[in-house]
Parts: structure tokens; C-alpha cells; sequence
């Protein structure tokens, strides 16, 4: 008989702590569902904002005036180098140099000249029309041939970057097909200067 109430005891003992384990384990999932959806909906809000961070940024010329070169950033015109940091202040962080220089780059001259962003490529560009030039051809005057520049120094040619304040990037005359190396300090024009042939 004391055995028998013993192990009754033991069983509802058993009983009431897996009652309690349920019921501890269904607060917790009732409690925790509106910590859930914060953090989905935290989620869903983050990406709204990447997408409201999302860049446009066109290349054009003024067409309807007198054909300058132009940038429209999420829908707003630029004329002016300066105002595309005030614009767009990414691109006022180091790592957006290029697409940075490649704006300056477009205001300052337009198709002219043609962002360099690898200068073994360049390179190899520029070499294969230079060796493909007879250099015994007589040719007449206003003929453009780099064989009439020569061979630069290839190893001045980097990608974009800050110097200090100074931006400075390197780009391909269009035109002659040499390059130029271009320095921008702020509040400042860009100056394009040929780069030094060694040959």
C-alpha cells in the first residue's frame, strides 16, 4: 500500500512538471512572437532604405542649351564639378573614387577624354597600335599616329586615388590616343597635362 502511494505520488509529481514545462514553453513562444515580427519588420525597413539609397546617375550634354556637358543624380541636373559631393556626398568617400573621377572627368571634357581604370590594358591598347604603325610611312599633314608622341611612361599610370586633398586620376585623349594625367584640388578645376614619353 505505501508502495502504490509512492509511485502515485511520483507520477503526479511527474504530471505536474510536464504541465508546467508546456505551459513555461507556450509563454515563451506567445512572448517572443512580437520581438519576431520587430525583427522582420526591422528587416523589411532596411531594405527600404537601400532602395531609397539607390544612386542614378546619367552622362549627358545640354541639349537644350548650349551642349555642355552635363550629369543628372536622381533626377538633378550638374553643371558645376563641385556641387556633386553637395549632391551626392558618397561620392566624397575614398571609395568611390572612380565613379567619382569618371564625373569630373565627363563635366570637365565631355567624350573627349576617356577614363583610364586599368593601366595594363591601357597598355596593351596602346602598344599594339603603336607597333602596328609603319614607321618609315610617310604621312600628311593633320594624320594622327602615336608613333608622332612616342611611347609614355607607362608606370606613371595608376587608378584613381587621393593624394592628399588632391584628386588624381589618369585618362586617354580620345582624339591622339596618349594619356594624360588629371590633378584636381578642392574648389579647384581639373588640370589635364600629357604624361612624359620616355621614348
Amino acid at each position: 500500500m505505501c508502495i502504490y502511494k509512492v509511485k502515485l505520488v511520483s507520477n503526479m509529481k511527474q504530471l505536474f512538471i510536464g504541465i508546467f514545462l508546456v505551459f513555461i514553453t507556450s509563454v515563451c513562444i506567445v512572448s517572443c512572437l512580437p520581438f519576431r515580427k520587430t525583427i522582420e519588420t526591422k528587416k523589411k525597413n532596411e531594405v527600404v532604405n537601400m532602395s531609397k539609397e539607390s544612386l542614378s546617375v546619367e552622362l549627358e550634354f545640354d541639349d537644350e542649351g548650349d551642349g555642355t556637358p552635363i550629369i543628372v543624380i536622381n533626377g538633378e541636373t550638374v553643371k558645376d564639378i563641385h556641387r556633386i559631393i553637395e549632391i551626392e556626398p558618397r561620392y566624397g568617400n575614398p571609395q568611390w573614387v572612380s565613379g567619382y573621377s569618371q564625373l569630373v572627368n565627363h563635366l570637365s571634357e565631355g567624350y573627349d577624354h576617356e577614363l583610364i581604370l586599368d593601366a595594363q590594358e591601357f597598355k596593351k591598347k596602346y602598344m599594339e597600335k603603336y607597333n602596328s604603325e609603319d614607321p618609315n610611312e610617310e604621312v600628311g599633314p593633320g594624320v594622327i599616329r602615336l608613333r608622332n608622341f612616342g611611347i609614355p611612361d607607362f608606370s606613371l599610370i595608376a587608378p584613381p586615388e587621393y593624394q592628399g586633398d588632391t584628386l588624381v586620376f589618369f585618362t586617354e585623349n580620345v582624339f591622339m590616343g596618349i594619356p594624360y594625367k588629371v590633378t584636381m584640388k578642392k574648389a579647384e578645376a581639373p588640370q589635364y597635362e600629357p604624361v612624359g614619353m620616355v621614348e
